[in-house]
């Protein structure tokens, strides 16, 4: 059994170490609160724990799912871009952190994560016409960076992705490895534990159902019996047809 969890571990590490610090990432910028954003993870890891390669958008949108679930008016009012920003190069990327840290989040919501006008609205608090409006602004600056048109939108979506990148610190991968391997473990320990009594307690319920049923039957005998008249033969108070009188002459 030891040999199978520290293999699921390791598929574990494989299937998500490339791809935390963007998973840890995305659930930051949506819940604002690193404790929830580790908290998100884990519930990810633990309910997929070797996802398939090919479908990476299946875990993104658990992500997603799980960090909106546990996003919240007090996380967004204390939102804050904690990470490295001084690796950020790209012009486009300079002005969007020269904005108040909401409507940078409101780009990096749209064009990082692609989220919509609505769910960037439940996440920050703001109305759909303040959203519409910064990311207006954002594609109005992404064209005056004289990429044209149909390249404005690919930029600012590089853009806010390298600002995304930066947003914060993850936490130790390996830290939230063996937290997650803690948790199989306590989990199998508890199965193991379950399928041990489980047999024990199927033996006492079966007597015990047996002996409530004995008391039953032996019960009913009991009532019967006492309950029950016993027969005897009933002699006439006058037999007058008992026998037949002697005739005799006077």
């Amino acid at each position: 059994m030891k040999k199978n969890k520290s293999v699921n571990i390791r598929l574990i590490e494989s299937a998500y170490r490339d791809k935390f610090k963007s998973l840890f990432t995305c659930a930051y910028l949506i819940n604002g609160n690193e404790r929830a954003a580790e908290s998100v993870i884990m519930k990810v890891i633990l309910s997929n724990p070797v996802p398939d390669d090919k479908n990476n958008d299946e875990i993104y949108s658990l992500i997603k799912d799980m960090a909106m679930k546990s996003s919240s008016a007090e996380y967004s009012a204390l939102f804050a871009f904690s990470g490295d920003m001084s690796s950020i190069k790209s012009p486009l990327s300079e002005w969007i952190m020269t904005l108040d840290e909401k409507k940078a989040r409101v780009l990096t919501l749209k064009y990082a994560l692609g989220l919509s006008v609505k769910e960037i609205c439940l996440i920050t608090g703001e109305n759909s016409e303040k959203v519409k409006a910064v990311l207006d602004k954002g594609r109005v600056r992404a064209n005056s960076e004289g990429k044209g048109q149909k390249l404005a939108v690919h930029h600012l979506k590089a853009a806010c992705r390298e600002v995304a990148e930066s947003a914060c610190f993850p936490p130790d991968f390996n830290a939230i490895l063996r937290s997650v391997e803690r948790i199989i473990e306590d989990k199998n320990a508890s199965s193991d534990h379950a399928f041990s009594v489980k047999p024990i307690l199927s033996y006492l319920v079966t007597g015990v159902l047996m002996a409530v049923i004995a008391a039953i039957v032996w019960m009913t005998v009991v009532l019967i019996d006492y309950f029950r008249e016993p027969v005897q033969a009933v002699r006439p108070a006058f037999p007058i047809f008992s026998q037949s009188p002697e005739i005799t002459e006077e």
